[in-house]
């Protein structure tokens, strides 16, 4: 294989984001599919469920380097801060991973189509 054909224009920043994105959902997956997650109401199971499909979503767009990963992903954010800070589940933990890869996708969206 060259060189060539392995080479992207991705940003290693995009790269490493969307990994470490990939592997939180992973954690999300292997919680919400435990015993813990018959201790928790079913609502929440279920915006968790969608909210992980969608940040997949992001993460797969960002990896191909789409505008709209990036616009979709913050919007999730807001969302998802609204409603743990009006469930009691906020906590400043709750900003810092995805705020970092939300700064990387926007400071990378001039490269993305």
């Amino acid at each position: 294989m060259t060189t060539a054909a392995i080479n992207t224009n991705r940003p290693k920043s995009i790269t490493a984001v969307c990994t470490i994105g990939i592997l939180g959902l992973f954690g999300v997956m292997a919680i919400l599919f435990s015993a813990i997650s018959n201790q928790v109401n079913p609502l929440l199971i279920s915006h968790l469920l969608i909210s992980s499909a969608i940040g997949a979503a992001c993460f797969f767009g960002m990896w191909k380097m789409k505008k709209w990963s990036v616009y979709v992903y913050t919007g999730l954010f807001v969302i998802n801060q609204v409603l743990a800070f009006a469930t009691g589940g906020w906590s400043l933990m709750t900003i810092l991973v995805p705020a970092i890869i939300i700064y990387v996708g926007w400071k990378n969206i001039t490269k993305m189509s």
